[in-house]
């Protein structure tokens, strides 16, 4: 399944779905980063409000998601964690490190400054 990418302005926007496979989760990885050169991107948004659940594979696609784009020049913003996957992660002992939170799309906008 092909993951679709918005652009709207300077900023790119994903939204993780629980149907998505490994295999379309790392295929967006590489569509992203092309996406940021080519599209001359400031910044990006992860919509994970679609997501039920985020286990260790999917929270380490996000952090190194967010860290190649960072590395592209791009901010990142993970955006729409729903209170029982965030409760999930921190028992879990798992932290999004330098990677910025956001309660949803308007507030990750607001703290990409866009």
């Amino acid at each position: 399944m092909k993951i679709p990418i918005l652009k709207q302005g300077h900023v790119l926007q994903i939204a993780f779905q629980d149907d998505m496979t490994d295999r379309d989760i790392c295929d967006l990885q590489d569509d992203l980063l092309g996406l940021i050169k080519k599209r001359d991107a400031q910044g990006v948004l992860l919509d994970v409000s679609g997501l039920r659940t985020i286990d260790s594979f999917r929270y380490d696609v996000l952090v190194k998601t967010a860290a190649m784009a960072r590395v592209m020049g791009c901010r990142s913003v993970i955006c729409g964690l729903q209170p029982q996957v965030a409760i999930s992660l921190i028992d879990m002992g798992i932290n999004f490190g330098n990677v910025r939170t956001a309660v949803d799309l308007e507030h990750g906008r607001q703290v990409l400054g866009v």
